[in-house]
């Protein structure tokens, strides 16, 4: 008997198929890592419940990783970082985003300093 591989409340970046989809992550992919920014694109990704948009996105971050190395040769860093929605505070604040995203970078860019739980942008942008 074959066990179905799909798990309702589960995101498996695995269970990635169709030619549209594949279109779809290679453009998302061209556009972020074109020149590493100098084009400079940004995407909205938009879509009923269940419609695959956060497997897309674990998909791409997934493609993203493959590339360290080689970016990271010409000198540049990328850092996928990947923020769930549903594990956010009820009461979510400007503050509290650029302390998530500032703590997220330091796990790899070590030499920052420590950050609060809460920081502003331009604490976050100076201690960058």
């Amino acid at each position: 008997m074959n066990n179905n591989p799909y798990i309702w409340n589960k995101v498996n970046a695995n269970l990635f198929y169709g030619h549209a989809r594949e279109q779809l992550l290679n453009e998302l992919f061209k556009g972020l890592s074109s020149d590493l920014g100098s084009t400079n694109f940004s995407f909205a990704i938009a879509g009923a419940r269940r419609m695959g948009k956060t497997t897309l996105l674990r998909r791409l971050e997934m493609k993203l990783q493959q590339h360290l190395a080689t970016w990271r040769k010409g000198g540049k860093l990328v850092i996928p970082i990947y923020i769930d929605g549903q594990t956010l505070p009820d009461v979510l604040t400007d503050t509290y985003l650029w302390g998530y995203l500032f703590r997220e970078l330091k796990k790899v860019i070590h030499q920052l300093p420590e950050a609060p739980d809460l920081i502003n942008f331009q604490d976050f942008r100076e201690n960058m």
